[in-house]
């Protein structure tokens, strides 16, 4: 992959850190953009579109050691801006498998 940055703001940063997202470091999340091969899904929901109207994106996609992540971005400005992440269920790479492979 070429070289990218993710932008992950501090709050950001402490949400996928918590228990509650399974404890996800920063070098996972690039581990995973980094291995990801597909595209991306839009969610749609009005919840999670971005500032001006557009879909959020997510994949799935693991890290090194084989943690299976679920991915969610915006991209803005040619810029990525992670939004959240936590381990994928069984569901989820159904989903992901169907629409994006």
């Amino acid at each position: 992959m070429e070289d990218f940055e993710v932008i992950i703001s501090e709050e950001i940063k402490l949400k996928i850190a918590s228990d509650d997202h399974g404890n996800i470091t920063r070098k996972e999340i690039l581990e995973c953009f980094e291995n990801h091969c597909g595209k991306y899904c839009q969610d749609t929901r009005k919840q999670h579109l971005d500032s001006s109207g557009n879909p959020s994106l997510w994949f799935v996609s693991e890290t090194n050691k084989g943690r299976s992540l679920k991915i969610m971005l915006v991209m803005q400005d040619g810029r990525i801006y992670l939004k959240s992440a936590y381990p994928s269920t069984e569901n989820v790479r159904r989903i992901y498998d169907k629409y994006a492979k």
